[in-house]
């Protein structure tokens, strides 16, 4: 009995009932005398019948014993059945709370699942708009990073201007007054050279007289062979000085001669402007004399007029 309450208690435990083998035995004990089943005593009449009143007594015995282990098994089985029984419902009761379990957690997992994919979703999203963003930032950033640059380098052209504004302005004056030295010195040169020329056609005109009588030349092409000048690219006369013979003229053809020495004979073609502003022209006189005339309006007519040969001692 000891070790069949053991091993229901073993049993039991392991189903998940928790007792004692005292307190099997004592459920046990208040169920182990019960009533004889219906059937019994016939079984036990015809028992004695067969046997006679000499096994009387061990029939008796037999069958009390056999009634007693019957109640035990019984006992035993029904709290077995019982304890199956409650242990089936109680894993049964616990497997449907499980299954409810697992449902609301299949429920609340596939709402997680949703919101999940809802969040991911929304995620792509703005990682897409962040993407674009970031790419509008790289492009604005370059962009203004190369205005940037253009800003710096305009910002220097613009200090380097406004350095060489001021240098400009320091030097004008001097720039000015060596444009004037420079104006001057080329004015200077190319009258030193206008007279040069002209005085080399007074020579020419002089030693064609000597040749012809005292009579003068009437144009520069009787006495110009006689001259060194050289001939341009263009088919024009020059002297070596770079002037043309067509900037010079004849005045009084025809009117002049030796006796005549402070009369005009040939003048500059075109009056030069000064480097003040005024205006030059040189003149030939008949005794080879080359003089330059000054006028404040460019007007030299009364000069000329002065030096002409007058009507009454025109020939």
């Amino acid at each position: 009995m000891n070790r069949a309450l053991d091993k229901l208690e073993g049993l039991l435990k392991r189903r998940g009932v928790t007792t004692s083998a005292a307190s099997l035995g004592v459920v046990l004990t208040a169920n182990a005398v019960q009533a004889a089943p219906v059937g019994l005593a016939l079984t036990i009449s015809t028992a004695a019948a067969v046997a006679g009143t000499t096994s009387a007594t061990t029939a008796t015995a037999t069958a009390t014993k056999a009634i007693a282990m019957t109640t035990l098994q019984k006992t035993l089985i029904a709290t077995t059945i019982v304890a199956a029984v409650g242990t089936g419902i109680y894993e049964a009761r616990q497997v449907s709370q499980l299954r409810d379990q697992i449902q609301t957690l299949q429920r609340q997992q596939a709402e997680q699942v949703q919101q999940l994919v809802r969040e991911r979703d929304e995620a792509a999203s703005r990682l897409a708009g962040l993407r674009d963003d970031n790419e509008r930032l790289n492009r604005n950033t370059a962009e203004l990073l190369k205005l940037r640059g253009e800003v710096g380098m305009l910002r220097g052209q613009a200090t380097r201007a406004r350095s060489a504004e001021q240098e400009n302005d320091q030097l004008r004056p001097a720039l000015a007054k060596a444009q004037s030295s420079a104006d001057q010195l080329a004015f200077k040169q190319l009258e030193e050279n206008t007279v040069n020329d002209m005085k080399q056609l007074g020579l020419g005109i002089r030693l064609y007289a000597g040749d012809h009588n005292d009579v003068l030349a009437t144009n520069f092409d009787q006495f110009i062979s006689n001259l060194p000048m050289k001939t341009n690219a263009n088919g024009t006369v020059a002297f070596r000085s770079g002037n043309e013979l067509a900037n010079f003229e004849f005045m009084n053809v025809g009117l002049v001669n030796e006796r005549m020495p402070d009369t005009l004979i040939f003048r500059e073609k075109v009056p030069r402007r000064t480097p003040d502003g005024k205006w030059t022209r040189a003149y030939g006189f008949a005794d080879g004399r080359v003089v330059t005339q000054v006028s404040d309006d460019g007007n030299f007519g009364d000069w000329e007029n002065q030096h002409t040969v007058p009507p009454q001692a025109r020939p």
